[in-house]
C-alpha cells in the first residue's frame, strides 16, 4: 500500500521524520486526499480491509483537523 502512494514510510523511533511527515500531511491537504484515494482503490485488491479502514480513518481525522485548525493540536486527534 505504501509503495502505491497510500502513505509514507518513516523509520520507527525517528521523531524528526515522524514530525516532518505529520507536518507535511497537515500542510498539504491534497496529500491526505491522495492517501485516502489510494487506500480506497487498493482495499479490495489486497483484501486488507482492516488496514485500509485504519488508513481511511486516519485520513479522515487529518482532513477534519486541517479544516479546523492550523495549529499542532490535531496530532492528539490523529490516533489509531
Amino acid at each position: 500500500m505504501l509503495a502505491k502512494g497510500a502513505g509514507w514510510l518513516v523509520e520507527q523511533g525517528d521523531a524528526v521524520g515522524i514530525a516532518a511527515g505529520i507536518h507535511h500531511l497537515h500542510a498539504t491537504p491534497s496529500a491526505v486526499e491522495h492517501m485516502r484515494q489510494a487506500t480506497s482503490a487498493m482495499a479490495n485488491e489486497f483484501l486488507w480491509s482492516t488496514v485500509a479502514d485504519r488508513f481511511l480513518r486516519l485520513a479522515g481525522t487529518l482532513v477534519r483537523s486541517n479544516a479546523q485548525t492550523s495549529s499542532g493540536s490535531f496530532v492528539s486527534a490523529a490516533r489509531w
